[in-house]
């Protein structure tokens, strides 16, 4: 299986089983939930398939351990740590996550709920703009302090016009369009920006501020008690900030100040 191993969980079963199948074999996937990643996924796809079996094995309903054994590990670890490890939480946070604090206080407040588009306000968006990587574009309305966050839409290899035309289909009423400082600078193949593209698609970029990864992730700290997520159409945006994490620094075993860079970053930025 390790020339499987690498394949998007999006693809199953459309590939791994045609590859099983041909061989009459079969496959098995066991692990410990780390967030909603890519083993959720796998897990979710086989909780819903009636041709796969399917089982959840928490610690303290196999007696596999004691309760004083239980406890002791209890006593280790921080109890996020002892739900994802022993009691496997989907929902536990990450190692080194940046916003653990600030989405667990956003479900425990129920800013993690439906938020509808009100169309007596504009919608603004904030892109993190990729070609290979992903671009991600966040879409919000602001009332007083509140900043209600309805949609979120991400994907890769896009061209402008194609993101201008998801805009569009989406019918919102917008205001400005926050682009980062890079999509400013001008190619040197034709002489134009992502912005001059852009533009030519309706679409009037404001700059962002330039500044550094840390001091953006502080500022989000700042107004995220102001921040309502739309749990439907955000549910990909918020399960990448709750596993934003800092690189971790395995020769040391230590934690760098900066972010990991994976399918987590593009959100976040």
């Amino acid at each position: 299986m390790d020339e499987y191993a690498q394949i998007k969980p999006s693809l199953f079963p459309e590939v791994i089983n045609p590859a099983l199948a041909d061989r009459g074999g079969f496959a098995v996937f066991l692990g410990t939930p780390k967030g909603k990643n890519h083993f959720y996924e796998i897990f979710k796809k086989g909780e819903n398939n009636p041709d796969w079996y399917c089982v959840v094995r928490k610690s303290s309903e196999t007696n596999h351990l004691t309760q004083e054994q239980l406890k002791q590990s209890q006593d280790l670890m921080t109890n996020e740590e002892f739900q994802q490890e022993f009691e496997c939480s989907w929902e536990a946070s990450i190692k080194g996550a940046f916003y653990t604090k600030e989405i667990q206080e956003a479900r425990e407040e129920n800013r993690i709920c439906t938020v509808k588009y009100d169309n007596n306000l504009e919608v603004h968006t904030a892109w993190d703009i990729g070609w290979s990587d992903d671009t991600s574009i966040i879409f919000w309305q602001e009332i007083g302090q509140e900043i209600r966050i309805i949609d979120h839409y991400s994907a890769n290899g896009m061209t402008v016009a194609d993101y201008a035309g998801i805009l569009k289909d989406k019918g919102y009423r917008y205001g400005k369009h926050y682009f980062p400082h890079d999509a400013f600078a001008k190619r040197m193949s034709d002489g134009k920006s992502t912005v001059d593209v852009a533009r030519q698609y309706g679409i009037e970029a404001t700059k962002t501020a330039q500044l550094s990864v840390l001091e953006g992730i502080n500022q989000a700290r700042n107004i995220f008690k102001n921040i309502w997520f739309d749990k439907e159409k955000c549910a990909n945006l918020i399960e990448s900030l709750s596993q934003y994490r800092r690189d971790f620094d395995e020769k040391h075993n230590t934690f760098r100040q900066n972010p990991l860079h994976d399918w987590t970053s593009h959100d976040a930025d």
